[in-house]
């Protein structure tokens, strides 16, 4: 949970069975946010991200996951409704794969379970805990590569 002192702060811990949770200030955009943007602005934008992950990885010795479950909390800044199709997780598995910390985010390596929404009005901010998925009997699968 977050602590008064933290506000704002991009941290990773260790989840039990060899999993990390990434704690990163903010929520991403909606996708019909997103959708709105320039192209020049996604980039930047997922250029950004994809950075600040990486350095956040690379910090607390992010092992690189090859098979992930990855769950996402999202806590708002208020309690207005939202829809959860909105924040699928698109931005954070694409900056994940580009921070290395995944090896793909197609279905058959990684999944991707519905976000929580939350409300933190002091604290506004997006959790992410991956952890170790077993990986699936089709490895010869095309369209991913493990």
């Amino acid at each position: 949970m977050h602590q008064a002192g933290l506000k704002g702060e991009w941290r990773a811990e260790a989840v039990p069975g060899g999993g990390v949770k990434l704690v990163m200030p903010g929520v991403p955009p909606s996708l019909n946010a997103w959708s709105r943007w320039h192209w020049g602005k996604r980039k930047a934008y997922l250029d950004s991200l994809s950075s600040s992950v990486g350095t956040l990885a690379r910090a607390a010795r992010v092992k690189r996951f090859q098979h992930a479950v990855v769950e996402v909390t999202y806590y708002f800044p208020d309690r207005r409704r939202r829809d959860k199709d909105n924040y699928s997780g698109k931005f954070l598995l694409d900056a994940l794969c580009r921070a290395g910390v995944l090896a793909d985010d197609c279905a058959r390596l990684t999944s991707l379970p519905e976000p929580v929404f939350s409300c933190d009005r002091a604290c506004p901010r997006t959790e992410v805990i991956i952890r170790l998925r077993e990986p699936e009997a089709e490895e010869g699968e095309r369209g991913c590569v493990p």
